[in-house]
């Protein structure tokens, strides 16, 4: 006899930001690709994009299964992010809104291919009209990477 399939998964955000920090903490900092990260570089991404209101989770009932969190920045802090800056670590990032041209997308993860198309869909809802970059790290390699237009 099967399972009955569990809850449908679904885009969402938590009430209080200290409650989504912990989670969103929780859940990346697990992740293969930020499991090295220094604490507090990752820490101040996630704050900074909590406090924004720029993330969401993918959550299947109560189970987390993914994380995107971005920053609405210029042309030309896209641009110098794009020739080797740190999104993380640049400090304009620390007061921007969502009124830059740009949607940069910095933080990035998911357990399955249905959580990676709802964060997909839930990104590209938040820039509409908008160019939306990221950076996508393959061992030593580093690459800008052009989401949508």
């Amino acid at each position: 006899m099967s399972e009955a399939p569990g809850p449908a998964p679904v885009i969402r955000r938590f009430d209080g930001d200290l409650l989504a920090l912990g989670i969103a903490s929780h859940f990346v900092a697990r992740q293969p690709e930020f499991g090295e990260y220094p604490a507090r570089v990752l820490t101040e991404t996630l704050a900074g994009q909590i406090s924004r209101r720029d993330y969401c989770f993918v959550c299947a009932g109560p189970r987390v299964t993914g994380y995107a969190g971005w920053a609405m920045i210029d042309r030309a802090t896209a641009d110098a992010i794009k020739a080797g800056g740190h999104a993380a670590r640049n400090p304009a990032l620390a007061a921007l809104a969502a009124t830059g041209d740009v949607l940069w997308l910095m933080t990035f993860t998911a357990l399955d291919r249905v959580a990676v198309r709802l964060l997909r869909g839930a990104v590209r809802a938040a820039a509409p009209g908008r160019e939306i970059f990221g950076i996508r790290y393959r061992d030593t390699d580093r690459q800008v990477r052009r989401v949508t237009g």
